[in-house]
């Protein structure tokens, strides 16, 4: 899993996310989280793990957090899963 794009900017724990085609983007402290540990070196699961254990939170509901997150990073280009098992 890797990130794409770039922190454009934070304001008031908000993060403006710019992704390869100069589009930006405000996320939430959570996923600019999630965004930020998706720095190839940690899969999914391991993603899960980390979001579970800060968030003080099970792994179903971890899991559903990120699997989201993912998803909608995804729709604007700002996260790939490519090679997502190659850090497993």
């Amino acid at each position: 899993m890797k990130k794409l794009g770039r922190i454009n900017h934070i304001k008031d724990n908000e993060f403006y996310l710019e992704n390869q085609e100069g589009e930006n983007f405000k996320i939430n402290q959570t996923s600019a989280y999630i965004w930020k540990l998706a720095d190839g070196t940690r899969n999914k699961s391991e993603i899960i793990d980390k979001i579970s254990q800060v968030g003080e939170i099970d792994s179903q509901a971890a899991t559903a957090v990120v699997e989201y997150v993912i998803q909608e990073l995804k729709k604007v280009q700002l996260i790939t899963e490519d090679n997502i098992e190659a850090c497993s």
